[in-house]
């Protein structure tokens, strides 16, 4: 790349926060240019995760379960959801609509080490 080139990448900042969720503190990212805020997903977002769920495309559905599964199951799927046994993220549009979801869960070899 020259001089004269440049190149736009998304900003991202991170402020702490407190929350009742299994730790007591955790980030909440911005990404400014993305017009996204990023931010740990608790019990009062689950709607919010089950309406984005049910709002995938069938390619989409089959991408994300790994398989077609219907409206039923992913519903299902969404209200066994437990904020407490999981870290889940959302990433809102300005409007405050949640745009994207990520779930991560621990190994059972890492829950048995947990204290």
């Amino acid at each position: 790349m020259t001089e004269m080139q440049t190149e736009q990448h998304a900003v991202a900042s991170v402020r702490f926060s407190t929350g009742s969720i299994a730790s007591p503190a955790y980030p909440e990212i911005f990404l400014e240019a993305a017009g996204l805020t990023v931010r740990r997903l608790d019990r009062g977002d689950l709607a919010a995760i089950e309406r984005h769920l049910l709002e995938l495309s069938p390619c989409d559905r089959i991408a994300r379960f790994m398989g077609g599964r219907g409206d039923a199951g992913v519903s299902a799927y969404a209200r066994r959801l437990e904020p407490s046994n999981a870290i889940l993220l959302g990433a809102f549009s300005p409007s405050g609509r949640l745009a994207g979801f990520a779930e991560a869960r621990p190994t059972r070899r890492a829950r048995s080490r947990s204290p």
